[in-house]
């Protein structure tokens, strides 16, 4: 039987866990899904990005965390579009080159 704290005895233990023995199968995965499904940071912002996030979050009546959270994915949409546009020009704009050269005229 596995004992631990909350403390990280956990932790050690699903890291000890031989993977192959069938008492314990699943108790490492079941330990990084508990608690590495989601990633906490700190963002250091300062106090004018912080009153503007605070009056943002208030106006919408969400927390700052959640416009915070959605700011950034908006932002990796945003330039991850951005960015296969540009690999799609940069293939296609050389093979088609003559053709808007003769275009252009």
């Amino acid at each position: 039987m596995l004992t631990g704290s909350l403390s990280g005895g956990w932790a050690l233990a699903a890291t000890l866990v031989p993977q192959h023995s069938p008492q314990f199968a699943g108790v490492a995965d079941w330990y990084r899904e508990r608690y590495h499904s989601v990633m906490a940071m700190t963002l250091r912002l300062d106090k004018q990005e912080t009153d503007a996030l605070r009056q943002r979050a208030a106006r919408e009546g969400r927390s700052m965390q959640d416009v915070a959270r959605q700011a950034v994915r908006d932002y990796i949409d945003r330039t991850s579009k951005r960015e296969l546009l540009d690999d799609v020009l940069g293939e296609e704009i050389p093979r088609y080159a003559e053709a808007l050269r003769r275009l252009a005229e």
